[in-house]
């Protein structure tokens, strides 16, 4: 398993199951919170969530019967 859903886990064989993260959401996440602790805000830092969904692929084996 692989995490962001980038173009090459749909090409090789298998293809890879992924977990999908919105990448740019993480980005601007970042770059806020390094820009208010730039600005001098010394509060603690912020945890922050985001959605992420899982791809499934052929790398993937489908659970046991049983």
């Amino acid at each position: 398993m692989w995490f962001d859903n980038l173009e090459w886990t749909r090409l090789v064989s298998p293809e890879l199951s992924v977990v999908s993260q919105p990448v740019l959401g993480m980005k601007q996440s970042a770059a806020t919170e390094l820009l208010r602790r730039i600005d001098g805000d010394e509060d603690e830092f912020r945890t922050t969530f985001c959605d992420t969904e899982f791809v499934y692929r052929a790398s993937t084996a489908p659970p046991p019967s049983g």
